[in-house]
């Protein structure tokens, strides 16, 4: 019910800021290039003349667990993005991957300096990341149109490792996911909810077993 209200709130929030198609469904004839299920825009050809993200980090803002969105996540997951021309599918570089991996029992996850909530065992059950970045760190405001009436959007993309992995690979075959585009408290957000790498089974790591973390410090 929450992934739902997630999802639902999210249409809202398009239908009544933007006034363009909701993604889900209805953009086939915006002009814009969506991809088919209408989640973020299809990246066509680098375009050298939109700002590099390099140096720049997605971080987490949120996770809890979610109804209807799966078992937890028990897999490490990695994300980073490159800004799009809606029109034009123009990309740029990426930016660089999260600090370290999403995952449920984690004691050292990518938020933004000390965590908001518990981390170590108290996620175990959580599915529902929330991936953001900082309004005043990025080039393009996805809420306005650039000098030729286009907007540039950024496509978060998201690599799944296995147990035990530290780091994505340098050839890392990354997936897009969605868009940071929803406005949350100092960020633009995705909720990541849509496709959980765990719904045919993960095995439980051992950090699920304890809780050795220490949430008044932020990850080295």
């Amino acid at each position: 019910m929450l992934a739902f209200l997630a999802i639902l709130s999210y249409g809202i929030w398009w239908a009544y800021t933007l006034q363009k198609p909701l993604p889900g469904g209805g953009c086939g004839k915006s002009g814009w290039l969506w991809n088919e299920s209408c989640l973020y825009i299809n990246e066509v050809k680098p375009d050298p003349a939109l700002v590099s993200p390099k140096g720049l980090s997605p971080v987490l803002i949120g996770f809890t667990k979610a109804a209807g969105a799966g078992p937890p996540i028990f897999l490490p997951m990695w994300y980073r993005f490159r800004y799009v021309n809606v029109l034009t599918g123009g990309y740029s570089e990426f930016s660089d991957w999260t600090k370290s991996p999403v995952m449920s029992g984690a004691c050292c996850l990518p938020c933004d300096g000390v965590c908001p909530f518990a981390t170590g065992s108290t996620t175990c059950t959580y599915n529902q990341p929330v991936i953001g970045i900082d309004k005043t760190k990025i080039k393009y405001n996805p809420q306005v149109q650039q000098e030729k009436g286009e907007f540039i959007y950024m496509n978060l993309h998201r690599y799944v490792g296995k147990i035990g992995d530290k780091t994505p690979p340098t050839d890392a075959k990354d997936e897009i996911v969605g868009m940071m585009i929803m406005p949350r408290r100092k960020y633009y957000a995705y909720i990541d909810v849509l496709d959980n790498p765990c719904k045919k089974g993960c095995q439980v790591p051992d950090l699920c077993s304890s809780n050795p973390c220490d949430n008044t410090k932020p990850c080295p």
